[in-house]
């Protein structure tokens, strides 16, 4: 076993286990397991304030399934499945895959489904370590990277040093209509972290974005990265107005202003500037959408 044993997520976010889910999440105890953990606490907090909201009055009505995309080391889809969804989760990082099947064997969960996979429109594929778990993987088609930044000294720069000598495995793509099959199914939530490629994940889901089964999608949106994915700028905002024209989108980031996919929104709302480095530039880089239909009435926009 890599680590040594599992701790309870709640005893990391410093609540009761009762307040955070029904059961109690056990996840494998690793620095950068951790440190996703704590972010919970800080960065992320309003987002696990959204979500836990959105499991907790959603997951029992049938049918309900949440997508977890570039799930990473689990925590979304382990509380989602702890609420009673059902989860997909699609991971292509082999080694986060059996981080999250140990952790839901741990906690006693059930109802996730596991996919190590690329989500794509078109067929795709990348070689990715086998041995490796880490949040900040770029993935394009046929190769990988890692963001900049790390340094000796700062979490996650062993786990990065010499990435490149490890035995690596061909991972390939899936889109979301083949996975979410049953007529009667539909995304109550798709939580979207791809480092710069959610405009073509979310493209592997145009039939369910037509038939307005995704009601609601919570995702970073990069537009500062899709130079790595060859998207330009400008079909990247028209490809996810046609996704998302039934949705009402904000940012995710206090004050949860109306986000709209414009240049102007992106570079008010998401980048100062694009032509400063991407952490400097950054001023929000999550997007929180929902069925008008239901935007009109629920509270999760706040």
């Amino acid at each position: 076993m890599p680590w040594d044993g599992f701790f309870a997520l709640h005893e990391a976010l410093g609540c009761s286990a009762a307040s955070l889910a029904p059961v109690v999440i056990m996840l494998p105890d690793t620095e950068l397991v951790r440190i996703m953990a704590r972010r919970l606490t800080t960065k992320e907090a309003p987002t696990l304030h959204r979500m836990r909201g959105i499991f907790s009055s959603c997951c029992n009505t049938s049918h309900a399934v949440f997508v977890d995309s570039g799930s990473n080391e689990g925590i979304w889809s382990l509380l989602a499945a702890a609420w009673g969804c059902q989860v997909l989760a699609i991971e292509p990082q082999p080694e986060c895959v059996f981080w999250l099947s140990a952790a839901s064997r741990a906690s006693g969960i059930e109802g996730i489904l596991a996919h190590n996979a690329l989500l794509s429109p078109t067929p795709a594929f990348a070689y990715i370590p086998v041995d490796l778990c880490h949040g900040s993987a770029l993935f394009a088609n046929g190769s990988m990277s890692y963001s900049v930044g790390h340094k000796p000294g700062e979490p996650g720069y062993i786990v990065l040093h010499n990435r490149t000598r490890q035995a690596k495995v061909r991972v390939a793509s899936h889109q979301l209509d083949e996975l979410v099959q049953a007529e009667n199914d539909f995304v109550e939530l798709w939580h979207v972290d791809t480092e710069g490629a959610e405009v073509k994940v979310l493209q592997s889901a145009v039939r369910l974005f037509a038939q307005q089964r995704i009601r609601r999608v919570q995702f970073e949106y990069r537009p500062d990265l899709w130079y790595r994915h060859e998207l330009t700028l400008e079909h990247g905002l028209n490809v996810s107005r046609t996704l998302f024209k039934h949705h009402k989108c904000v940012t995710a980031c206090n004050p949860h202003a109306v986000f709209e996919f414009t240049l102007w929104h992106v570079h008010k709302l998401l980048l100062r500037n694009p032509q400063t480095p991407a952490r400097r530039a950054l001023i929000c880089q999550d997007i929180y959408c929902e069925l008008n239909t239901l935007a009109s009435t629920s509270p999760s926009h706040r």
